[in-house]
């Protein structure tokens, strides 16, 4: 209450959004909703004083969250749009405000930053829908690029040796690192939501290519056999 009593003072005494905000330490966004309010509140009670206490109360609780700035069918786009592809889950949450704006069939309820009204949707806004939906950014599984010929060899390999006694098989396997100042392209995380369900889908996996700089080394593991023994057992 008392922030509030401020914040309209402030404005009946003719100061801008910026310099209340920073004489109170209150968002200028958040000073700008408290004033608009009071002006409402204002106007329909017949009183002109913003600090008066039926101007200065806050609102129940009750009341908040009842004029939200998007529709539940907008939110359900927004998460249609985010999870639609590959280019949309790697967009940052101001690129899909814009993505979702252009779409003509969604129509977002204005937005006041600094005083100016505009028809826009906040990429806060954005991100409290989509986490309100489980979405969050997220790292992209990694999967090698593999052709239909190899998809099939390795899909019929796993059928052939379904009752293989895989504990008395040696595996071995290469591996690399980067020595270099190579950067993956689009290393930005994804924006999925949490589980396997959704993990593997196309659009929320990175591509590997062996290519680059690199060391490589070998290893070898066998069940039973760990560390020094594995390579005594090899020797054997």
């Amino acid at each position: 209450m008392a922030k509030r009593g401020q914040v309209l003072a402030y404005s009946m005494l003719g100061m801008k959004l910026k310099e209340i905000s920073e004489r109170t330490g209150v968002l200028v966004s958040t000073c700008s909703n408290l004033i608009r309010e009071a002006k409402r509140r204002a106007e329909d009670g017949g009183n002109p004083d913003l600090c008066a206490t039926e101007n200065l109360e806050p609102k129940p609780n009750a009341l908040k969250g009842s004029q939200q700035c998007v529709t539940q069918e907008e939110k359900d786009h927004l998460v249609a749009v985010t999870l639609s592809d590959g280019d949309h889950c790697r967009m940052t949450y101001a690129e899909l405000a814009v993505a979702c704006k252009g779409n003509p069939q969604v129509l977002f309820l204005r937005v006041l930053i600094s005083g100016a009204a505009g028809l826009d949707i906040s990429r806060q806004t954005v991100r409290k829908v989509l986490q309100e939906n489980g979405i969050n950014r997220r790292k992209a599984a990694e999967k090698p690029s593999l052709t239909l010929q190899q998809q099939a060899a390795r899909l019929a390999f796993c059928l052939n040796h379904r009752n293989t006694n895989w504990k008395e098989v040696i595996f071995t396997d290469e591996s690399y690192f980067e020595t270099g100042a190579l950067r993956r392209r689009r290393a930005r995380g994804v924006l999925r939501r949490a589980g396997p369900a959704e993990v593997y889908l196309p659009q929320n996996l990175n591509r590997k290519f062996a290519q680059g700089a690199t060391v490589m080394f070998w290893g070898a593991i066998l069940h039973g056999k760990q560390g020094i023994k594995l390579a005594q057992f090899l020797v054997k």
